[in-house]
């Protein structure tokens, strides 16, 4: 388990999370208690790709 930043040491060494796994595995609850312990960002590729192509779904992805 990650200790908070403010009561850890904190090394100001940049480090990147890749979480990856099954679907309701908690990824994004895991995401977002890092993103709330540690000074960082969290990236969620499907805001990015929807801000970014507004008119992309889901079907369109997957060929439907």
């Amino acid at each position: 388990m990650v200790k908070s930043y403010r009561t850890a040491k904190y090394v100001s060494q940049p480090t990147v999370h890749l979480l990856c796994g099954l679907n309701g595995a908690g990824k994004t609850t895991r995401a977002r208690q890092l993103e709330d312990e540690l000074p960082g960002v969290r990236f969620s590729l499907d805001k990015w790709m929807l801000r970014s192509f507004p008119d992309l779904s889901y079907g369109i992805c997957q060929g439907v």
